[in-house]
C-alpha cells in the first residue's frame, strides 16, 4: 500500500507531514511526501528517510516556476473538466485587494490560471506515475490543494485532509473536508450522534483531567507567553474602571477559516469594527493579536479608550480574565469553552452552530449576543461531549497508527461528498460566488477578443475593487516597441513590415491589425502609397501613433480586433497584416475567420507568432500560447477558399523559407483564392524573394528628408488634435 502525502514546504507543514509519513510507515504503508515547491531550499534532514519513504517536490521555486497551459492544451492533454475558477476561490479574497478587477484573474489564460493548469498537469502526473492508495492533501481551500483534491476524487482515490491540529499532541486528518467548511466536515457529520450519546462517568472523569491538565501546563495551539510589560498593561486596564471585559482574540483577515465563515460581515475588519460599535456601555475589550498577524491594529481602526490591544499575552491569562470570549472563527473559542467563558461566534467554526456558543448569524445580533453573554448558562455536560468526541473520535494521538490506519480505512470507505470539478466550492462565501460569476460574464466578452477596458464598460464592476492607473496604462508593459525612431525599434519587428512593404504593389487598401505605436503602419503607407487602417487595442499606443508616426494615408482606429471586426462588418482589404497578435488573443480561430471573411479574393493575410521550438511558452504574462511551425500551418488552413499557404522563418533581421538556426518567430502568408481576380501578390513573388534581410539606417535621419517627415507627422498630428477641440 502506498500514500502520497502532499505539504506546504513550511516547517510546521513538513513536520506534519513526516509524523503522518512515519506513522504510516510503521504500519507498514510506503509513503511519498510531496512538497508543493523547494523555495526555502533542502532541508538534509528530512532526507534522512527509511528505505519505504521517499520525498520528491510538485515545483522547484512555486508558482513561477511551473510551465503555463492555455485552456486549449490542457483539455487536449487531459480532457478533465476541473473548474479552476471555483478551485481559486479563497485566492481572490485573500489577494491584498480581495476581489479586484484585475487582469490577473478576469483573464482566464492569464499567466495565473494557465500556471494553475500547469500544476494540475503534474499532479495528474505525479498520480499516475505513483498509483497512491491514500492521499492526504494539506489545508484543503488553498487553490493547489482543491486541484489535489479535484484530481483524486475524478481518480476515486481515497482521500484525507490534513490540518494543524486543536491541540498539541495530536494530529488531524478528515476524510470528510476541513474542519472550517460548514457541513463539509467529520465533525459535523457526527455530531448529531454524538450529541445525544451519554458519556459515561469514566469518560467525563477523563474530560474533566483533560481540561485541567491543559489549564495547568497552559497549552495553546501557537505557543506563547506573557511578557512583564503586557501583564502590567493587561492589569492597569482590568483595575482602570469596573465593568464587563470581552476578550477578542484576533485572526489573520485572509485566514481560510475566516474566509469560509463569511457571510453575515462582509470581511473580518467589519466584524471586528462592528463589534466596537454594538459594544454597550461600560463594556471594555481586549484584543489580542494573532502571532502570524502583520497588519496590527489597522483592523480596528482609530484609538478607542475602551479597547486594549496586546500581543504578548497568554491566552490563558486573557481568558481568565474576560467575562465573555468574541470571536470569529479562531481556535481560541474552542479554548475559551474549556474555561467555561461564554464565547460569541460571528464566523462558522467547527464548534459553532452547536448550543455551546452564541451565533451571530446578522450584524444586528451583536447587541444582544453582549447583553446575552452575562447570563450565557455554559452546558459543561454538551461541552464534554465535543472534547471527547474531538480526543478520541476526531483527533489522533501522535504516534497511534491504529487509530491513524482506521481513519484511512474510513477515507477508503467514503470519499468526500463534493463536485470533484469544483471541490468544495459550495463552502465559499457569497461574495465569492458573485466574483467568480463576474469573472465568467468577463469570460464570455473576452472570448470575443475584446479589450479589457471594452469589456469592462458593459458588464457591471459595482462591488469589485477597480484597476489601478498602472494596471490601465499598458503602454509601456514592455510588449510594445514605443520609439518615435525607426533605429529605435527591434529590427526584428521591423523586418517582417519591410517584407511586405517591399512586395505589395501600390495603390492597395491594407488593414494593420495590432499596430502597436504605428511604425509599422508608417511603413506600409509611405513606401507603397497605400490606404492604410491601423487598428490596436490601447488607446495610449493609438495616441502615440498620431503623435509620431501620423500619415496622410493612415486611418489609426482605438479598438481591439473582435471589437473592430464586429463594428466594421462590410470593409473589405487586399491585404491584412498582423504580426505578432494571434498568441495574445482568446480565440485565435475567431479572429482569423473573421479577418479572413474581410480580406478580398487574391488578397493575402500576413500573420507572425513565436515559434514555440526556440521560444517556447515559460513565464510570459501577455501570451496565451506559442506555435511551431506544424500547428500554425493547421490552424491557418482551417480556413475556407485557401489559395495558397506558407509558413517562412524569421532569425533577427532574416527571413527564410526554411528553417534556421535559432528561428525565434513564425511568419504566415495566406493567400485568398482568386476566383478569377488577379493575386495583389502571387505566392512566388514571395518565396522568390526570400531570403530577405532587412538593413536599418545608420542613424536616426538617414537623409535631411526623413527629418522632414518626421516634423511633418508632427504637424499633421497637431492639427488633427485642434481641429478635435
Amino acid at each position: 500500500m502506498k500514500a502520497l502525502i502532499f505539504t506546504f514546504n513550511d516547517p510546521e507543514g513538513a513536520a506534519r507531514a513526516d509524523k503522518l509519513a512515519a506513522s504510516l510507515e510503521t504500519g507498514g504503508w510506503a509513503t511519498v511526501v510531496c512538497d508543493y515547491a523547494i523555495s526555502h531550499g533542502f532541508t538534509p534532514a528530512r532526507f534522512q528517510r527509511p528505505a519505504h519513504s521517499s520525498l520528491i517536490a510538485l515545483s522547484d521555486l512555486g508558482l513561477g516556476s511551473i510551465p503555463q497551459l492555455s485552456a486549449r492544451q490542457y483539455q487536449q492533454a487531459f480532457g478533465d473538466d476541473i473548474d479552476f475558477l471555483a478551485a481559486n476561490g479563497w485566492a481572490y479574497a485573500s489577494h491584498d485587494t480581495p476581489y479586484p478587477v484585475s487582469p490577473t484573474f478576469l483573464n482566464t489564460e492569464s499567466i495565473f490560471y494557465q500556471r494553475l493548469r500547469g500544476f494540475a498537469a503534474r499532479i495528474d502526473h505525479l498520480l499516475r506515475a505513483i498509483g497512491p492508495d491514500l492521499v492526504v492533501v494539506p489545508h484543503g481551500s488553498e487553490a493547489i490543494s482543491r486541484l489535489i483534491t479535484a484530481k483524486a476524487l475524478k481518480a476515486g482515490i481515497p482521500w484525507l485532509c490534513s490540518e494543524s491540529s486543536f491541540f498539541p499532541g495530536h494530529l488531524l486528518v478528515d476524510p470528510a473536508g476541513q474542519h472550517f467548511f460548514p457541513g463539509k466536515n467529520k465533525i459535523d457529520r457526527d455530531w448529531p450522534e454524538v450529541r445525544v450519546n451519554a458519556l459515561t462517568t469514566s469518560e467525563t472523569e477523563g474530560v474533566t483531567q483533560f481540561v485541567q491538565g491543559w489549564q495547568m501546563s497552559r497549552s495553546t495551539k501557537y505557543a506563547q507567553d506573557t511578557s512583564p510589560g503586557e501583564a502590567e498593561r493587561l492589569t492597569a486596564f482590568l483595575e482602570s474602571r469596573q465593568g464587563p471585559v470581552l476578550f477578542v482574540p484576533m485572526q489573520v483577515p485572509v485566514d481560510a477559516s475566516v474566509h469560509h465563515g463569511l457571510g453575515a460581515f462582509p470581511s473580518l475588519q467589519a466584524f471586528y469594527h462592528q463589534l466596537l460599535a454594538s459594544l454597550p456601555a461600560g463594556w471594555r475589550v481586549v484584543f489580542k493579536r494573532h502571532p502570524k498577524e502583520q497588519a496590527g491594529n489597522q483592523l480596528l481602526g482609530a484609538p478607542d479608550p475602551r479597547v486594549l490591544v496586546v500581543r504578548e499575552a497568554s491566552i490563558h491569562d486573557l481568558i481568565a480574565a474576560a467575562d465573555a470570549v468574541a470571536v470569529f472563527s479562531s481556535n481560541v473559542g474552542l479554548e475559551a469553552l474549556l474555561y467555561g467563558r461564554p464565547v460569541i461566534a460571528g464566523g462558522k467554526p467547527c464548534y459553532g452552530g452547536k448550543g455551546l456558543t452564541i451565533d451571530v448569524r446578522t450584524s444586528e445580533d451583536l447587541p444582544a449576543a453582549l447583553e446575552r453573554a452575562l447570563t450565557w448558562q455554559h452546558d459543561v455536560g454538551l461541552r464534554n461531549k465535543l472534547v471527547h468526541y474531538l480526543l478520541h473520535d476526531y483527533l489522533i494521538r501522535e504516534g497511534d497508527t491504529a487509530a491513524l490506519l482506521r481513519r484511512v480505512e474510513e477515507a477508503r470507505a467514503r470519499l468526500p461528498d463534493t463536485d470533484p470539478r469544483r471541490p468544495f466550492a459550495e463552502c465559499d462565501p457569497p461574495a465569492c460566488t458573485e466574483y467568480i460569476g463576474f469573472i465568467r460574464r468577463y469570460d464570455e466578452l473576452a472570448r470575443r477578443n475584446l479589450m479589457p477596458s471594452e469589456i469592462l464598460s458593459q458588464i457591471d464592476t459595482a462591488g469589485f475593487c477597480e484597476l489601478t492607473e498602472a494596471e490601465r496604462n499598458d503602454l509601456g508593459s514592455g510588449e510594445r516597441q514605443a520609439s518615435a525612431w525607426m533605429t529605435r525599434i527591434e529590427q526584428g519587428h521591423l523586418s517582417r513590415y519591410a517584407l511586405a512593404a517591399s512586395l505589395i504593389p501600390s495603390g492597395q487598401r491594407i488593414l494593420d491589425l495590432a499596430c502597436g505605436v504605428g511604425y509599422g503602419a508608417y511603413m506600409l503607407a509611405s513606401r507603397n502609397r497605400a490606404k492604410v487602417v491601423a487598428v490596436d487595442g490601447s488607446k495610449d499606443s493609438i495616441e502615440y501613433a498620431h503623435a509620431n508616426w501620423a500619415h496622410p494615408d493612415i486611418a489609426y482606429r482605438a479598438a481591439s480586433a473582435g471589437a473592430f471586426f464586429e463594428g466594421h462588418s462590410e470593409a473589405s482589404y487586399d491585404v491584412i497584416v498582423s504580426f505578432e497578435t494571434i498568441e495574445h488573443l482568446r480565440d485565435a480561430d475567431l479572429f482569423l475567420e473573421q479577418a479572413w471573411r474581410r480580406l478580398r479574393p487574391g488578397g493575402v493575410l500576413f500573420v507572425s507568432t513565436p515559434n514555440s521550438d526556440i521560444y517556447p511558452h515559460l513565464n510570459h504574462p501577455f501570451h496565451v500560447e506559442h506555435y511551431d511551425a506544424l500547428f500554425l500551418r493547421k490552424v491557418l488552413s482551417r480556413l475556407p477558399g485557401i489559395g495558397d499557404c506558407q509558413i517562412y522563418w524569421q532569425q533577427h533581421n532574416v527571413i527564410a523559407a526554411e528553417p534556421t538556426h535559432n528561428s525565434r518567430f513564425l511568419i504566415g502568408a495566406l493567400f485568398k483564392a482568386s476566383e478569377g481576380a488577379p493575386w495583389v501578390l502571387a505566392p512566388e513573388a514571395l518565396r522568390a524573394s526570400l531570403p530577405f534581410t532587412y538593413n536599418p539606417p545608420a542613424s536616426e535621419f538617414s537623409s535631411l528628408d526623413d527629418l522632414r517627415k518626421m516634423l511633418a507627422r508632427r504637424r499633421l498630428w497637431l492639427r488633427r488634435l485642434l481641429l478635435r477641440r
